[in-house]
């Protein structure tokens, strides 16, 4: 699910060559297909309320579906660095300052569904930091958490955590 790569003394977390893309298919076929749904109500049931309110509810879906296959498309490429001091960033984004984290913790996801989990890096403090989606966020499967966890653990010479 992920690929780890050593450059210039820092490490680049990234999705795995198919998954990337994988998300971004899926989403585009799922707005491709409500777009359908959406066009035939619409051109069908044009004359009635129901109908017509119906088939934007399906147009306003596949607009969702549409932007989440761009966001996954565009951000297949975008690492999650650790730098050798410590400091974690995804794209220009600076999740944790340098010296920052205390250890990296697999949590259960509330949000997700029964089973599911998270990697979180835990600052001083007790602050918790999520790692960004889609790809580092939500994990469906902990033996995949886990390695994730141990890799970045590892990275920043902290240590590796179950939360239950």
């Amino acid at each position: 699910m992920f690929t780890v790569v050593q450059r210039g003394g820092r490490s680049e977390f990234r999705p795995a060559r198919l998954w990337g893309p994988l998300g971004a298919v899926v989403s585009a076929f799922g707005a491709a297909l409500l777009f359908y749904v959406a066009a035939t109500l619409l051109k069908v049931a044009h004359n009635s309320l129901p109908g017509s309110v119906l088939g934007f509810i399906f147009l306003v879906s596949a607009g969702i579906a549409a932007w989440q296959a761009i966001t996954y498309w565009r951000r297949r490429r975008i690492p999650l660095v650790v730098e050798r001091n410590g400091r974690v960033s995804y794209g220009n984004r600076e999740c944790c300052a340098a010296g920052s984290v205390d250890k990296v913790c697999i949590a259960p996801d509330p949000a997700g569904e029964h089973g599911d989990c998270k990697v979180v890096i835990e600052q001083a403090g007790g602050i918790m930091v999520p790692l960004p989606l889609p790809y580092f966020g939500a994990i469906s499967h902990r033996d995949v958490a886990r390695q994730l966890a141990r890799e970045l653990a590892a990275a920043l010479n902290v240590e590796s955590v179950e939360l239950t």
